[in-house]
């Protein structure tokens, strides 16, 4: 007989600083937790995306892990209405690194560099820090790519964890820069 389908359990935040940050919307992809981590399960594109639209300066980390399918996955972050960054390894074949501008949905400006492979079933630490028109993008403590935003209107945003494949996520976070804690945990759909 064929497998009895479960139902998959809500994303639910743990406690936190302020519950509004924990909203999320997820903007593609089957998401759900498992465990102590949020699960991208879609082979595909997804994306979830949370916090606070007036965040401006902020670090923010968490730990991924390759799956399946595409291993193109990471963190977005100052996303807003005109668009947002990315920060991702396992692009083009598995070879580079990189962080891209997007805005109205089309990359705008990219910035690549190797360093980018990753290997299935395993964690990498991701961290991405903005401070004013500065961004550094992090790999297990490595700096991968560090720029500066020129447009203002670009300066603050929610965050996103996103994947091109099935991919996990755990020990989500977000600082300020004095380290206090805006987001740790989960977010809620």
């Amino acid at each position: 007989p064929p497998a009895k389908e479960t139902a998959k359990p809500p994303i639910v935040a743990g406690p936190g600083i302020d519950p509004g940050v924990r909203k999320a919307f997820i903007k593609g992809g089957e998401w759900k937790i498992d465990a102590a981590d949020l699960v991208q399960e879609k082979l595909g594109y997804g994306e979830i995306v949370f916090g606070d639209i007036t965040w401006t300066d902020y670090t923010f980390t968490c730990e991924s892990q390759w799956l399946d399918g595409n291993p193109e996955h990471g963190l977005a972050f100052r996303y807003n209405p005109t668009g947002r960054e990315v920060f991702f390894i396992g692009g083009w074949g598995n070879k580079e690194s990189c962080a891209t501008k997007i805005r109205s949905e089309k990359f705008v400006k990219q910035r690549r560099t190797g360093n980018g492979t990753v290997t299935k079933d395993v964690w990498n630490r991701l961290t991405v820090l903005v401070r004013g028109q500065h961004c550094e993008c992090y790999r297990d403590g490595k700096l991968i790519l560090q720029f500066d935003d020129v447009d203002p209107s670009d300066l603050q945003g929610q965050v996103s964890l996103y994947s091109h494949g099935s991919a996990r996520f755990r020990n989500i976070r977000v600082t300020d820069p004095k380290g206090k804690v805006l987001f740790d945990g989960m977010p809620e759909s």
